[in-house]
C-alpha cells in the first residue's frame, strides 16, 4: 500500500514537473521573442499583441477562450495518463524519443527530468509571485533604465 502511494505521488510530481517546465518557458517566450501576429479572437477584434504578459493576460482573455483551455486540459488529464502509476512506470507514456536504451543513461535522464522539473516548479512560482507583487513580468526589472513607474514605486 505504501509503494502504491509512492508511485501515485511520483506520477503526480512528474506531471507537475512537466507542466511547470512548459509554463516557465511559455511565460518567458513572449518577453524574449514577442507574440504571434494576427488575432486571438477575431470576433472581438483582440490581437495577440493586445494581450499583456503575465497574470494580466487572464483578465484580457475572453472568457470562452479561457473555458476552452480549461476544458482541453481537463480532457487531457482525464483521457491520457490518469492512472499511469497503476499500469506501469509513473510518467511513462510510451514516448521514447529522447530516452536511451542504456539503463544507466536512462536513469540519468529520468533524474535530470525530475531535478529540472523541481527547479521549474520553483521558477514558475517565483515568476508569478514577482508579477503579482510588482506588476511586472521581468525584463524591465533586470535592465537598468527600462523601469516602468509601477515598479519604481514599490
Amino acid at each position: 500500500d505504501d509503494f502504491a502511494a509512492y508511485r501515485r505521488r511520483r506520477s503526480v510530481e512528474l506531471k507537475h514537473c512537466r507542466v511547470s517546465m512548459l509554463a516557465t518557458v511559455g511565460y518567458m517566450v513572449p518577453e524574449i521573442f514577442g507574440k504571434w501576429p494576427g488575432y486571438l479572437s477575431p470576433s472581438t477584434g483582440l490581437k495577440f499583441s493586445d494581450v499583456p504578459n503575465g497574470l494580466q493576460a487572464l483578465q484580457a482573455m475572453p472568457s470562452l477562450g479561457l473555458a476552452q483551455i480549461l476544458i482541453f486540459c481537463g480532457l487531457l488529464e482525464y483521457t491520457w495518463g490518469f492512472e499511469d502509476y497503476t499500469s506501469g512506470t509513473p510518467g511513462d507514456y510510451g514516448l521514447r524519443v529522447l530516452m536511451s536504451n542504456d539503463p544507466v543513461e536512462f536513469k540519468r535522464k529520468l533524474n535530470s527530468e525530475l531535478a529540472n522539473g523541481r527547479l521549474a516548479m520553483i521558477a514558475i512560482m517565483a515568476l508569478l509571485f514577482q508579477n503579482g507583487l510588482v506588476g511586472s513580468t521581468g525584463p524591465e526589472m533586470w535592465l537598468p533604465g527600462s523601469t516602468p513607474a509601477s515598479v519604481a514605486t514599490v
